[in-house]
């Protein structure tokens, strides 16, 4: 039966061979609109079964906080911290530069975030945060009435005063208005000028409660810097753009963050440092596949 079709069908071809071609053609033209509204499908989610429980969970997540599949840079502290965080801040600076490529990037919780964290501390530590509020009142207060630029400078030039430092530190009356609080006032003094600087000359400078808060001592993760537990890692959050229309979801945005990766490597050659994360991973892997 089958050879009968087919030495059939041979033989009309061979007799037949204009009104073969045209039936091709006008089959190959009918099918053009059909090959146009191909999709491809390349999230990976959707080789898994949206029945299976936990990948269903999974979603659910996804279509609730929407996708946080970071890519995360790796800095060894070592020795020299202030090169690590030197090497972090850059990272996360150039990078938010990629809009483009990037959503945001993070090396540190932001101040914002921190509002409540008093609510979080200890009780030794809220008993010397009490004890420095109240030995340091009457300075709180006139720093409270400096609305204008002139009495600002004013109370630094009598928290400056070097005959009134003198004098209580000698006589150790009122030892928080020493040495080390005159110290504290030139760091905020200098802060004070740069931030008037800035804005005389239209820039956008950094707030001064930052500045002040990032001199702060205390661990790396007190400071709200992202890193491991032991201290031994900072890290660069980075939430990059997914081209869902390419198989290789996030090819463009990890060729720049590497580009940007070697930048920081050649002008902080002493920090050690690399990129991770699960996207990182898959789109290496559909490199070398």
């Amino acid at each position: 039966m089958l050879k009968r079709l087919l030495t059939s069908l041979s033989t009309f071809v061979t007799r037949q061979p204009w009104l073969t071609a045209g039936l091709y053609m006008a089959l190959a033209v009918w099918a053009v609109p059909a090959v146009l509204k191909i999709e491809f499908k390349t999230d990976q989610n959707d080789l898994v079964g949206a029945d299976l429980e936990y990948n269903r969970r999974y979603l659910d997540f996804l279509e609730e906080f929407g996708d946080l599949e970071f890519l995360y840079v790796v800095i060894e502290v070592g020795e020299d911290q202030q090169a690590a965080l030197a090497a972090a801040r850059e990272i996360r600076e150039r990078v938010e530069q990629l809009d483009e490529h990037v959503e945001w990037a993070l090396d540190r919780i932001p101040a914002e975030a921190m509002r409540y964290g008093i609510l979080h501390r200890e009780v030794e530590e809220l008993e010397v945060l009490a004890s420095a509020l109240a030995g340091n009142r009457d300075l709180l207060e006139k720093l409270g009435q400096t609305d204008r630029l002139e009495r600002l400078f004013s109370f630094f030039a009598g928290l400056l005063d070097p005959e009134e430092v003198g004098r209580r530190f000698a006589s150790g009356e009122d030892n928080h208005i020493g040495p080390g609080a005159a110290g504290g006032a030139v760091s905020l003094l200098e802060h004070s000028l740069a931030s008037t600087l800035a804005a005389l000359e239209g820039r956008e400078g950094d707030s001064l409660a930052r500045r002040l808060e990032a001199e702060q001592g205390g661990s790396l993760r007190e400071r709200g810097y992202l890193a491991t537990e032991n201290e031994k890692y900072l890290l660069v959050e980075i939430l990059p753009k997914k081209d869902t229309g390419t198989v290789e979801l996030i090819r463009e945005p990890l060729l720049e963050i590497r580009k940007v990766l070697a930048d920081v490597r050649r002008v902080h050659p002493e920090v050690e440092l690399g990129l991770t994360g699960r996207p990182v991973l898959q789109a290496d892997e559909m490199m070398t596949t």
